[in-house]
């Protein structure tokens, strides 16, 4: 799970979504209230969805695996 304070705009996390399983998403806000909650984006959406805090996980920035 992500902790408020690694929350930035423009950052990629995953989001584990239990119909869609993982997936790379951007952070674009969240709310300030005890219960947080983050509006993403993803590239396959046409507008964000509010997840709470505790569906995203840090995204380390690697792409994919290359393969010998």
């Amino acid at each position: 799970m992500i902790g408020i304070n690694q929350l930035e705009k423009g950052s990629k996390v995953f989001h584990r979504d239990s119909i869609n399983g993982d997936r790379i998403v951007i952070v674009r806000d969240w709310t300030e209230e005890r219960e947080v909650f983050v509006l993403i984006e993803s590239s396959t959406q046409d507008e964000g969805d509010w997840v709470h805090i505790s569906e995203l996980y840090p995204y380390a920035g690697e792409e994919e695996e290359n393969e010998l």
